[in-house]
Parts: structure tokens; sequence; C-alpha cells
């Protein structure tokens, strides 16, 4: 549909995604895209990336139409500017604001000179344009680099198209190798595996449809650090097997060919190449990426040095007794024991489930740190609310998340960020089995040698988001003191949550059921996303938005993914209302009173933290967003940052670890299938405070309860500590 630009309603700046008012001759609008016209010209929506915004350029869009809530629009999935032919259409095309250098008087004279040959000198001999008074060697220069750049950038978006690769991406790689984006495009697009956006898979694509070498070098290298960085972010592994990455890279860079074309010697040839330049780290037949096998080492090292010797204090029973006292506390024998060994060991682990008493014997360790020694404590979790929920059970302020107290900002694989000595004569780190390797480097380098380390968490819950199953590792060196909890003490009246979670984690299908512990059956995906939606509504007009939680095995995929419930929710939790503010961020509206969920780690929030948009406006042409997390803090964004915000009505299992709500509501349905695990189920359920209501297939349940058969993530930081301990004491 042949059409010109009227007005912007919106525009995302980093990806040009716009919704734009056009106007057309073609009489083929549908009746209800049609908002106004005039007598030869009907005018629409349309919506899509890099539309021309410019009065002077007719478009030809193409697409489909589509209704919303807001009625109905064009979808574009292409769009190609005409060039204008007339001299009115070239003058306003010069004089637009596209070229840099060019107003109305200086468009008029250049193409009075010029006529219908002006855009084609401008795009091949623009020193012709120092003819034109007022246009200097500085101006021509401007000129010519802003319009090349504006056609370079048709070029690539053109190009890109029949990949389905969106605008943003075409931005990102002019932005990288400018004029010659096109040129390494077509001759070795392996090049953009650097570029965030652009993974194996895509590039290969790209390079396949352009006749590129199977058993190229760099496809085969490009290759096996796709296999490795697929492996540590969606398998946590650490490390891939020699033998395994070879099968895994003989499988992927021979897929889709008749025969094979990349022999297994050659990967291999490659392999040691990689492994000899530095490239990759192959030690014992592990090939990790350098960043992680030097994670792991290092932490092994630091831990070593942590570790330290035994320290006996002969008063310590008498300290205990005082505390208790003071405390009104009368601890089991276990918790004692607990106690005990964070005191007379450097570095040490408590673990338990819920109601194990693990908030008893941390006030008991304050307490006797404090009359022993007095010296200064800092205490941190991964999530703001875990933090915060040390600082309250403790009665002890201060407790901050890890990422705060190291001044952490995101974590790129190579970023090389120095953290801060931490200022600490005892540090204790609460839900530490959320800790990946990186971030547990990060933590232990962060922490001198003679400091008091006590780590707290479950073990039998999920495994941290990122690579490296941490804790874990440190439980089962044996080269560290643990003290396990578990015998079940806290048990609110009247809750069957507790009790029902130690019979998850010891496998046990015979759960009990009440108020508090509810299982409601639905055969069907859509029937469970109607209830789901429907229980959530209720619960949160009894208990408020922020005490009400879904968590979802899957993020994606399904009406019952955590995707698909925020869409479905957003509108009936927080309708549209006069008077409160909303603004589109791309494909999604976000308005105050939303709850939300950020999804990376910036400089001032951590990845996993949630809290509620509490203001929209518009300062300085720019819309400034504003979100209020657990800790009262606000934080101001602008558009950009929101791409790294999801709604958090409906969220992962894997983002609810750390947090906890009053009520919680799981979906468990048989479609979840790989997801089925015991240690999801037992995470999710931990999460509540006061009531659990579990939705779908009762033998999803009993099967994710069953399977206790966690992937084994492959790490070597037990090993690495068991070597270098053994090293350290001649063997003994």
């Amino acid at each position: 549909m042949r059409c010109a630009y009227e007005r912007t309603i919106f525009v995302n700046e980093e990806d040009r995604f716009c919704i734009i008012e056009c106007s057309t001759k073609d009489p083929n609008v549908p009746k209800e895209a049609k908002k106004k016209g005039t007598k030869d010209r009907i005018f629409f929506v349309a919506a899509g990336h890099n539309l021309s915004l410019n009065h002077s350029i007719e478009m030809e869009l193409h697409g489909k139409w589509e209704k919303d809530r807001y009625g109905m629009k064009l979808k574009v999935e292409n769009c190609i500017e005409i060039v204008p032919q007339t001299r009115e259409g070239i003058i306003g095309y010069l004089s637009s604001g596209l070229i840099k250098g060019i107003g109305r008087a200086t468009a008029e004279e250049i193409v009075d000179q010029f006529g219908a040959k002006t855009l084609e000198i401008i795009e091949f001999t623009p020193e012709k344009l120092l003819q034109i008074r007022g246009i200097t060697s500085r101006k021509l220069r401007e000129i010519s680099k802003t319009y090349q750049e504006s056609r370079e950038l048709r070029d690539i978006v053109s190009f890109l198209a029949q990949f389905d690769l969106s605008v943003s991406k075409a931005l990102k790689i002019h932005k990288e190798f400018g004029a010659q984006s096109l040129d390494v495009l077509q001759r070795n697009p392996y090049q953009f595996c650097g570029i965030s956006g652009f993974g194996f898979l895509t590039v290969d694509a790209i390079a396949r449809k352009n006749g590129c070498k199977p058993d190229h070098k760099q496809r085969i290298e490009e290759g096996l650090l796709y296999l490795l960085d697929n492996a540590q972010g969606n398998g946590g592994h650490l490390y891939l097997s020699k033998e395994e990455l070879l099968a895994q890279a003989y499988g992927l860079l021979n897929h889709g060919f008749a025969q094979e074309t990349v022999s297994m010697e050659k990967i291999g040839s490659v392999l040691t190449h990689m492994s000899l330049s530095g490239q990759l780290v192959s030690d014992n037949d592990c090939v990790y990426l350098p960043y992680l096998y030097g994670a792991e080492r290092r932490t092994a090292e630091r831990i070593c040095e942590l570790a330290g010797e035994t320290e006996l204090y002969p008063d310590l029973n008498d300290v205990l007794q005082e505390a208790q006292e003071k405390l009104g506390i009368i601890p089991a024998q276990k918790q004692k024991e607990a106690v005990n060994m964070c005191m007379e060991n450097a570095l040490s682990i408590i673990t338990g489930g819920p109601g194990t008493g693990k908030t008893t014997v941390l006030k008991l360790i304050l307490e006797v740190y404090h009359r022993l020694i007095g010296k200064t404590v800092m205490m941190m979790a991964p999530t703001s609310m875990a933090a915060n929920k040390m600082s309250e059970s403790t009665g002890v302020s201060g407790a901050s998340t890890i990422h705060r107290a190291l001044q952490l900002r995101y974590l790129e694989e190579n970023d090389g960020e120095e953290c801060q000595t931490l200022e600490a004569d005892f540090i204790i780190v609460d839900e530490m089995s959320m800790t990946d390797m990186r971030l547990a480097e990060k933590l232990f380098l962060s922490i001198k040698p003679g400091t008091r380390v006590l780590l707290v968490g479950d073990p039998d819950q999920l495994p941290s988001v990122g690579a490296g199953n941490v804790f874990r590792e440190l439980i089962d060196c044996g080269k560290i003191p643990v003290t396990r909890l578990e015998f079940v003490y806290r048990q609110q009246e009247g809750s069957r949550i507790t009790e029902n979670a130690e019979r998850i984690r010891k496998g046990s299908c015979t759960l009990q059921y009440d108020d508090s512990f509810r299982f409601v059956p639905c055969k069907t995906q859509d029937q469970a996303s109607d209830l789901l939606r429907s229980l959530y509504l209720q619960e949160v007009k009894e208990n408020g938005l922020e005490e009400v939680q879904i968590i979802t095995p899957v993020r994606r995929n399904g009406e019952l993914s955590s995707n698909s419930l925020n869409r479905a929710l957003h509108d009936q939790v927080n309708p549209p209302t006069f008077g409160k503010n909303e603004a589109r961020v791309g494909a999604r509206i976000f308005r105050v009173g939303d709850r939300v969920q950020q999804m990376e780690n910036t400089e001032t929030v951590s990845n996993g933290e949630i809290g509620t948009l509490t203001g929209i406006e518009v300062q300085d042409e720019t819309t400034v967003f504003t979100i209020q997390f657990s800790d009262s803090r606000e934080v101001h964004y602008e558009a950009d940052d929101m791409a790294k915000v999801q709604f958090s009505f409906a969220i992962t299992v894997h983002k609810s670890q750390g947090n906890e709500w009053k009520t919680i509501i799981i979906p468990m349905m048989y479609r979840f299938y790989n997801m089925l695990r015991r240690n999801l189920i037992y995470t999710a359920v931990t999460r509540s405070k006061s009531k659990v209501i579990l939705i779908g297939e009762r033998g999803a349940l009993m099967k994710a309860i069953r399977i206790s058969d966690v992937d084994k993530r492959n790490t070597r930081l037990s090993e690495q500590i068991i070597q270098m301990m053994e090293q350290n004491t001649g063997g003994v």
C-alpha cells in the first residue's frame, strides 16, 4: 500500500519501533481501520520497525491488518521508501532533516543545479555539491556521511529481511562495521557472532545462504564457542568433556547437509588450536571458556585461603548460655552444634529447609559473636527480599544484596570488573544456593583472608540460574565444616506448608491438604489457565497485589507460561483508567500500579528484584518510569532501560528464589515435561508464608515429587578445592 506519513503516535528510539498515522489514496483500507479522511485521502494507523517519519517521502507498506483493544492497525512487515522524482519531492526529501547540513534554501539551489540527477550525484559524485554556494568541504563531508549512513542502513535492513531479522539488529551491525557491513555480511558473517543478539545459529543461516564453506575455520571456532556458551546458559555447566564437545560440534556443523561436510578430525584440530591459543582452556579433557575456568580456579584458591585454622574459645559454652537467656531461646543440641561450629571455624556452612531453625541459630551466632569478639558483621543475600528478611528475622539491620555489597554492575563475561574489598570481620551469606560461579568468584575474592565467613542455605532448592553449583560443591568437598539442620521446629498453627515441603523434599507423595495447602484439579491447559487467573484475582482482592504470586515452571510457550499469564492478567489486575499514566515501550504498555521484575543486574538493581511502577512522567521530552522496590528504594528508568523489566504477576520458579509471599499459586501440568522435578516444586512451595494453591493434573504433581534425578552440572569446584588443600598439607 502506497502512503504518506502524517504524524507520530509512538517511537522507541532503541529499536525504531514506530506507531504512526498515515494517509493513502488506496480504497482497500478496511472500514474498521479508517480514522478520518479528506476528499481524496484515507487516514489509518500503521505499526512496525524503521517506518519513515518524513512528510516528504512516500512509503510502500507491506503487512497485515490486526485488531487490538486500541482498534485496527496495519502491522508492517516491510517498508520501502519511494525515492522522490519531482522537483518538490526531491527538495522536501533533502530538507527533511534526514541529511544534516541541508536546509530548504540549500536544497532548492542543489535541485535547480542538478535537477532529476540530484540524488545520484549525492551518492556517487558528491564533490560536485561544492559548486553550490554555502557548501564547504566540511559541510560536504557531513552531507555525504549522513546520506551514506541512511542508505547503508536501508541496504542492511533489506538484506536481513530475508532472514526475519529486526531493524535493531541492523543498527547493531551498522554501528560495529559501518560502510563495510554488507560486505562482511556476504563474505564472512561469522564476525557478527561477537555482537549481542547474533548467535551462531542466526549467523550460520546467513553464511550458508551466501555459500560460505562449511569447513571454514571460523565457522568451526564459532560453533565450538556457541556450544560451550549454550552449555552454561541452558545446562548450568562450567565445561563440557572433550568427547561430548566434539560429538555435539560434529552434529551441529553437519546438520542440514546431505553428507559429511566437516570431519571430526578437522573439528579436533581446530579445538586443539583454540586451546593452544587461549581461546579455550582444556584441563584433563574438560574444555572451558577461559573466564569460567578462571572463575572456578580463583574461587577454589580463595576458599582454601579462607578456610584457615580452627580457633577455640574456652568460655564459648558460658557465652552461649548467656545469649540463650538474653534472647529467650532454648536451642536443640544440633542448633548448639551449629553455633559452636561457626565460632570455632573461619569458614563454615549451615544448611536446612524451612522451619528447621536457621533463623534461631543465626540470632544466637550474632549474639555470641557480639559478646565473644564484638567486631564488625556484614550480612548479605542474593535478593533484596532475602536481605530484608535477614534483617527482620535477626533484628540486625543493614543486610544488603551481594551485588550492592560488592558494588557490582551487570556482569559481562570478560568485564574484569574489580570489586571493593569487604571491610568486615564476620560475613554471613544467606540463600547461598542461588549464587552462581561468576558471582561466587566476585564474592570470595572480595573477602580478606582472616575474615570469618558463614554460608547459609537450602541445597534442596533449585541451583543457581547461572552456571555452576557452588553451594552444593562447597558442601560436598568435605573440607568445610557443615551443620545440617533437619528437624522441623516451626509449623504455623493450622498450616500444612512446612510439613508438606518436608515431605516433598524426601520424595513422599502423601501430602496433607487443608485451606493452607490446596490442590485444584484441571484436565486441560485452557481450564487451568482460566481457573488460575480467577483464583489469582480473588486472592489479590483479599490480600493485596504484593502478597500474591503466581509461580510457573516455564517462561515461554503455552497459556500457563509467565509471559502468557502476564499478558492475560495485565488489564484485569491493573486496567487503564482516567488519570492513570501509561506509556508504550515496544509492544508493551506499562502503567502506574504494575508489578514488575528486573531481569538483569544493573548498577542500582539486582536481577530478580520485584517492585511496583509508581510513576510515569515526561521530562524534557523523555519518558521516565519510576519503580519502587521492596526496600522502599525508588529507581528511575528511561524507555531503553525498560527492556530489562518484565511484568511480574506471574514469574518462573527460578525468578522466585530468595523471595516469599503470603499466597502462592502454582500450575502443574504434564505438558511441563522435563520441568517436572522435585527441587522445582519444592522451591516453589517454600516461597509461601501462608497459603499454597496448586492447579492442574494431580499426576503431574506426583511425577514432579518422584523425580529427583536432577541433571548434574559439569563443575569441578569441589575437586579443585580438595586438590589444592591436599597440596597445601602435603597430601595429608
